[in-house]
Parts: C-alpha cells; sequence; structure tokens
C-alpha cells in the first residue's frame, strides 16, 4: 500500500519508521509539527530491524527525515516538515 504525499510516493514500511520516531518514548510532542527536529535515537525509529534502516535511509532521500551519526553506536534521527505532513496526511496520531 502506498500512499501519496505532493511531492512523494511514501511506502509502508517509511510510513511506519515516521510514526516511530514520532511515537517514540523519547519524544515529548503532542503533535506532528511538534516533532519536527527534535532528535530520537535511530533504534526507535528502526526498531533495529534492517527492513526499516532501509525506510529510513530512504525517508532521509526524500527529505522526510534527518539522521546525525555521532559515532558508530549513537545516531539520532528526527521528522523534517515534509515527514510531519506525510504524518499528518496519514492521520497518524500520538
Amino acid at each position: 500500500m502506498n500512499t501519496q504525499n505532493a511531492n512523494n510516493e511514501v511506502t509502508k514500511l517509511e510510513l511506519q519508521v515516521l510514526t516511530n520516531i514520532f511515537r517514540s518514548e523519547y519524544q515529548s510532542v503532542n503533535s506532528a509539527e511538534e516533532a519536527i527536529g527534535q532528535p530520537v535515537w535511530t533504534s526507535e525509529a528502526t526498531n533495529d530491524k534492517k527492513d526499516l534502516a532501509g525506510a529510513l535511509g530512504s525517508c532521509v532521500k526524500k527529505g522526510l527525515a534527518g539522521v546525525q551519526e555521532y559515532s558508530k553506536s549513537e545516531t539520532n534521527c528526527w521528522i523534517t516538515a515534509q515527514g510531519a505532513a506525510v504524518l499528518n496526511a496519514n492521520n497518524v496520531i500520538l
């Protein structure tokens, strides 16, 4: 199942990654807009699964998420404004 955003086609796995970032236990936000730029551990987004790690990379390429690596074991990711728009378009809530 694919959902359409104005500039991006989003796969089910990509939507799952964005949802995981938004619903992370390390977030203290009430809306997708509040989550923009708020970093969480990458493992929260991927659940340490390879298919979700690939989807996170795809989200970064599409401009839906950002990633910053501090070391091999410490990487953060966050939702961009485009990612928040995808969450809202898919009615993802806390």
